[in-house]
């Protein structure tokens, strides 16, 4: 599992993902939108990841602090929540 990422921000959307470069390797990752503005192009960044895996996608999300990542963790541990939702 990729428990977080340290690199540079290549680029970034309004819908709530940022592409950051780490030793080479692009990793797409979808953030919540109040991150977004702290994410800005050719900046460090490092982000509290959770990879979600189903049959047909393996999805990235990241967040700035532990507790974020910890919330949303248990948001989709619960019958009904999706990590889109959470």
């Amino acid at each position: 599992m990729i428990g977080s990422v340290r690199g540079t921000v290549l680029e970034r959307s309004a819908g709530g993902e940022v592409l950051v470069e780490v030793g080479g390797v692009g990793y797409r990752c979808l953030v919540p939108l109040s991150a977004i503005p702290a994410l800005t192009p050719s900046a460090q960044a490092f982000l509290f990841t959770h990879l979600h895996v189903r049959e047909d996608a393996m999805t990235l999300y990241g967040f700035p602090t532990r507790d974020e990542r910890d919330t949303f963790e248990v948001l989709i541990g619960a019958s009904g929540v999706g990590p889109k939702l959470g």
